[in-house]
This record gives structure tokens, sequence and C-alpha cells, in this order.
């Protein structure tokens, strides 16, 4: 018996946009900080032996 399994994070890539009065992106709030990694795809194929 296989298993496969497909998985998908942030599909649309949306991140969260933080600014201040002035315009700019507090250091905390930067969108490489919060999400590093970004949209992610995983593809996992599994052999169950019993």
């Amino acid at each position: 018996m296989d298993r496969a399994t497909l998985s998908v994070d942030n599909l649309f890539n949306q991140r969260l946009d933080v600014r201040t009065v002035g315009g700019v992106t507090p250091i905390s709030y930067q969108p490489d900080l919060l999400d590093p990694v970004g949209r992610t795809v995983r593809v996992s194929v599994r052999k169950l032996s019993f």
C-alpha cells in the first residue's frame, strides 16, 4: 500500500503589509523575517508495509 501527499502552504504568496506614518516598514515586520520561505509546495510518497 502506498500513500502520496501533496501539500501547499501560502498558495497565493500573501504577505502582511505594515507601514508607519512615514511609509516605512518597521524592521520586525519585514516580509523576509515574517515568512522567510514564502510559497511552499511539498510532495511526499510513503510506502507502507505490514
